[in-house]
């Protein structure tokens, strides 16, 4: 599935929720969407981390890789979710 196309089944979730139209799709839908956002996070915990190497920033660099190490732990209970596949 493409990035467009994952943003496009993004935004109908909220009125599916309130509608009750779709339920059962919109919590799949809405399990692709927090996944999205934490490799976004990831993603950017990685820029940190290589802009602070490149300047030198210690500081920013423990906070950036304590960042990352956050952002797949809480990506842990997606891995759980699927039997650890």
């Amino acid at each position: 599935m493409s990035f467009g196309a994952l943003l496009q089944e993004c935004r109908p979730i909220a009125y599916k929720r309130r509608s009750g139209e779709g339920f059962r799709r919109g919590i799949g839908v809405a399990e692709k969407c927090q996944i999205l956002g934490w490799v976004l996070f990831i993603v950017s915990a990685c820029a940190f981390i290589a802009s602070s190497l490149r300047s030198g920033d210690m500081l920013g660099l423990i906070g950036g890789v304590f960042f990352l190490i956050a952002c797949f732990v809480f990506l842990i209970p997606y891995r759980l979710a699927r039997g650890g596949k």
